[in-house]
């Protein structure tokens, strides 16, 4: 929030702190999960049980879709060629030779979009059961 002086005051920071311009300096607080292998095990299977990902090739032209992983949320065919809606994050990018930039993304509406891609853009298919372990 700017004040008269043209300043930017943050509230609820970590305090109050000026910053000048439009780069607000906000102290970084990191956050790690504090779980055992076991949970962290249990955890991930959770997440993927019954679920299929696939990741965009990339020699997609799209920087923004570009190698990206995601969850299939929908399947179909459409004029004779197979279709699959991942559900991917578009905040990173990701050059032809596979560097990714490393913005952090929390999942939300606005973050990940359901993207439709043909079945010939996307490779490594992993569908995993009930009990969230792999099927080959």
């Amino acid at each position: 929030m700017g004040n008269d002086n043209g300043d930017y005051v943050l509230a609820g920071f970590a305090g109050n702190k000026k910053a000048s311009g439009e780069i607000i300096h906000v102290p970084y607080v990191p956050v790690m999960l504090v779980e055992t292998d076991e949970e962290r095990t249990a955890r991930v299977k959770g997440e993927r049980a019954g679920k299929m990902f696939a990741s965009v090739k990339l020699s997609n032209e799209d920087c923004r879709k570009r190698g990206k992983c995601g969850e299939i949320v929908a399947s179909k065919v459409e004029n004779g060629k197979q279709l699959h809606c991942l559900n991917i994050e578009l905040i990173n990018t990701c050059s032809k030779n596979g560097c990714h930039t490393l913005i952090g993304v929390i999942k939300s509406d606005k973050t990940y979009k359901d993207i439709w891609f043909m079945e010939d853009e996307l490779e490594n298919f992993e569908k995993y059961d009930e009990n969230g372990e792999l099927i080959k």
